[in-house]
């Protein structure tokens, strides 16, 4: 046996080792490897193998059948003449019966064929070897989807993120499941929801994800503890990673502001949660049964004219939700910026509009006052005309009202509009920073929380509104 074929055998007991794949499978995909390579080499040639890891054997073998003499449809690879066949026998280059009819063998060394088969059966046993690996990987982790741990970054490069999870098993994060505009660290831990666990795959079974807006559900639960212990529930959640996440939410305690809860005092509750995801924007919403309401919550700080919900005819289509806006220019008090409440609510290519339509599970379309009247909105039945009341301070029992909180002085937490736009403005400044400076998680890998599994949500980068 050649140092190659020896090589082979080595390598072949070390990957299946490491990918914990059984023996009989290794056998059989390095038979199938070698086989493969032959037929593309060698079109039409059969070929025998046997192979014995515990003996450390292996034996190659091109078939011949033996007949008596060269016809016109002579095939010099699968065929032997008589005469050949008793010499090679004779002389022990061929092993079997020289006799017509029968099949004889000739031993091959595979150290004496060419490099381009050679390179063919290492490519394909790697290949098949792996295939059969992600099957492995998917019974053990095809449970695991959904849920969030530490993991150490190995490699970045522009066509993914290759993450070290445990005993050899390697996540990837493709680019659309990435941040934009974060850094990650090689040797770095960062948080990572479990995105996908593929069973087929020819390449990475596990996908992570840092865009998933589960990831962002994950980490509010474990930081905000009324949250955790379900008296402020998560109604909906809806993100354009490295743009924004928006939280509807829901209090469960009489008087207790669930926005201003998720916020905390100056901030800090928000901004600590907003560190781990590249000091992406957080912003939450007061969910409420009533949708007129809660479309309007979902859309401040832009303030709606009217509204116009137009349910579908199938089931194939979803509900169109038309938002009419004024068409006089405003100015953005965080920025300064004088814009209009359309563009505003729409968003730098339509990212805010995205959110939106995520949280509203419907199609999205933005109109001026003008364009209603145009279009005759205002003579439809469905068509409702937004007043002041529905952008009122005041709550009761999150039925109603703007998600802005209240003035109630039993309520935990109470929002400071001043400190609010301190807030966003040093949200933007450390959004810029951190396109410098990549953020690093320090937290050991001690838990996992399961959450929901949350609809894919990619989208390209946006700037904040």
């Amino acid at each position: 046996m050649s140092n190659l074929e020896n090589k082979l055998l080595k390598g072949a007991e070390e990957l299946a080792k490491e990918k914990k794949v059984p023996t009989e499978v290794v056998v059989t995909q390095l038979k199938a490897a070698i086989a493969a390579a032959y037929e593309k080499e060698f079109p039409g040639t059969i070929v025998e193998i046997d192979i014995d890891l515990d003996e450390n054997k292996m034996n190659v073998f091109e078939v011949y059948e033996v007949i008596a003499e060269e016809t016109d449809e002579f095939d010099d690879y699968n065929q032997i003449l008589l005469v050949d066949a008793e010499e090679g026998v004779k002389d022990k280059k061929l092993l079997g019966e020289a006799v017509v009819g029968k099949q004889v063998r000739k031993p091959v060394e595979l150290s004496k064929l060419n490099n381009k088969v050679i390179s063919l059966i290492s490519a394909n046993f790697v290949k098949n070897l792996s295939f059969e690996s992600n099957k492995t990987i998917f019974a053990e982790w095809k449970n695991e989807i959904g849920k969030v741990a530490y993991y150490k970054v190995e490699s970045v490069s522009p066509d993914g993120i290759v993450v070290d999870m445990e005993e050899n098993i390697k996540g990837f994060i493709p680019r659309e499941e990435q941040i934009p505009g974060e850094k990650l660290v090689p040797g770095v831990k960062y948080q990572f929801l479990i995105k996908s666990v593929i069973e087929n795959s020819k390449t990475w079974p596990i996908i992570l994800s840092r865009g998933d807006a589960g990831l962002v559900k994950y980490l509010v639960v474990n930081a905000i503890s009324e949250v955790r212990e379900e008296v402020i529930e998560i109604k909906d959640i809806a993100r354009v990673p490295g743009f924004k996440t928006k939280i509807a939410l829901v209090s469960h305690r009489p008087n207790l502001d669930p926005v201003g809860t998720l916020i905390g005092r100056r901030g800090e509750r928000v901004k600590a949660i907003m560190e781990k995801i590249n000091n992406e924007k957080i912003e939450g919403v007061r969910y409420t049964d009533d949708l007129n309401q809660y479309i309007c919550n979902i859309c401040l700080p832009v303030r709606l004219k009217g509204i116009l919900v137009e349910k579908p005819r199938d089931q194939s289509e979803s509900t169109n939700y038309v938002l009419i806006v004024s068409d006089e220019p405003v100015v953005n008090s965080f920025t300064q910026k004088s814009s209009t409440p359309s563009f505003m609510l729409l968003g730098k290519r339509g990212a805010n509009t995205k959110i939106i339509s995520q949280l509203l599970k419907g199609s999205v379309e933005v109109i001026t006052e003008e364009e209603a009247l145009d279009l005759d909105l205002n003579k439809k039945p469905e068509y409702v005309v937004v007043g002041d009341n529905y952008y009122n301070r005041s709550f009761d029992n999150n039925t109603s009202g703007s998600p802005y909180g209240n003035n109630d002085k039993t309520s935990r937490y109470k929002i400071n509009y001043d400190e609010m736009d301190s807030l966003v403005k040093e949200q933007n400044k450390n959004r810029a920073y951190s396109q410098s400076k990549p953020v690093q998680n320090q937290e050991p890998a001690s838990s996992s929380y399961e959450v929901k599994k949350h609809t894919k949500i990619t989208f390209d980068d946006e700037d904040e509104e």
